[in-house]
């Protein structure tokens, strides 16, 4: 058996992984900009208008800081985000500092030494984040009509593989050691069967996303990929197969400072509720349709998951943008 990627890869090939979402976000933001949104990605602050008379009086110099760590839906999906963050701002009465970070690992020690007040942060981190505590879940995504994420092992349509088990001695693609829906629920599977991964399996084939485990397998370059199912929204139904699926556990989360002022939390729940509510605006936006308020029990099995992967999951060479 082969494994492929991983810890083995050069420290250039992650740098690319990474540089490319940050390339993406700010082209994206050209992009809005022109569009006409107040809102600039990295780390430009945007005028917001006026608290009205439900808020108390603000420091002319006060700021939320909201951190995007990972965006639900994949890079297809920033619209959404800038829309969400405009949304912030109009509810809060205060102006919004953005602050992407591309490396992944790096989210959580941010969130832990910075003053950030809201983050778009993986399930992984949502979990350590509540563990050590400073922060709380204020809304999760609805991709595609789903409130929910899974981890799935997925083939082509036309592969002569129709189950899970008749992927013994087939290569896989999976994204690195800190993915719940990838790398955790994989070994997760075969702890529950009794089997080892790199004797099961003919190659591992690692990647820096899940969205490049998918191009393994579209590109025939492995038999199967296993991946979150919310990266399948963009995709036509009858593309893929999928041959497992695990429980379902909560989306990537919003979370927020747990001291921030209630009246601001409630009003950034109120506006990230609102988002795709109406029809007309929510099919401009046919993965990412929405927010809802998710509850802490929604991540049971994440926690289960998180066993799998929490010996990697500060490790650059796992890290996965």
């Amino acid at each position: 058996m082969s494994v492929q990627g991983g810890e083995a890869r050069p420290e250039g090939h992650r740098q690319r992984s990474s540089d490319r979402w940050l390339v993406f976000a700010l082209a994206s933001t050209v992009v809005v900009l022109f569009g006409g949104s107040a809102l600039l990605f990295g780390l430009f602050l945007s005028s917001g208008p006026s608290a009205d008379a439900s808020m108390a009086a603000l420091p002319a110099d006060e700021s939320l800081t909201v951190v995007i760590g990972r965006a639900p839906g994949g890079a297809t999906q920033w619209a959404m985000y800038t829309q969400a963050l405009r949304a912030m701002e109009e509810a809060s009465g205060i102006p919004v500092r953005t602050r992407y970070i591309a490396r992944r690992y790096k989210v959580f020690e941010v969130l832990r030494t910075e003053d950030v007040d809201v983050a778009f942060v993986s399930v992984s981190e949502y979990l350590r984040l509540r563990e050590h505590g400073g922060y709380e879940i204020l809304a999760s995504p609805v991709i595609k009509g789903q409130s929910m994420e899974a981890g799935v092992v997925l083939v082509e349509t036309n592969s002569a593989m129709t189950t899970f088990e008749e992927l013994r001695g087939a290569s896989i693609a999976l994204s690195s050691g800190s993915s719940l829906g990838g790398y955790g629920y994989l070994f997760w599977l075969m702890d529950q069967s009794g089997e080892d991964a790199e004797t099961y399996f003919s190659s591992l084939v690692f990647n820096g996303s899940h969205a490049e485990a998918i191009e393994r397998l579209i590109s025939g370059n492995v038999d199967a990929a296993v991946v979150g199912r919310s990266e399948l929204a963009g995709w036509p139904e009858e593309r893929f197969r999928v041959v497992s699926e695990s429980p379902e556990f909560g989306m990537r989360p919003v979370v927020v400072r747990a001291d921030l002022d209630a009246r601001i939390k409630n009003r950034l729940l109120a506006a990230l509720l609102q988002l795709g509510s109406d029809t007309e605006e929510s099919g401009e936006y046919p993965t990412v349709e929405g927010f809802r308020l998710p509850s802490p029990e929604d991540y049971a099995f994440a926690e289960t998951l998180l066993e799998y992967t929490a010996p990697t999951m500060t490790d650059d060479s796992w890290d996965q943008p």
